[in-house]
């Protein structure tokens, strides 16, 4: 996640057996994880400047 300054500030991650998500899912999960680091991110005031 970045700030108003576009400097990192925190990390968002996931952790998972990958025995248990197949590629589809594992596309989910990126997608989902850059999704909330984006809001995060916004709500930090990214782009607000």
């Amino acid at each position: 996640m970045l700030d108003h300054n576009d400097y990192p500030v925190a990390g968002v991650a996931v952790t998972y057996p990958q025995a248990d998500v197949d590629a589809g899912g594992t596309t989910r999960l990126v997608a989902a994880v850059r999704a909330a680091a984006a809001a995060l991110s916004a709500r930090l005031g990214r782009g607000h400047r």
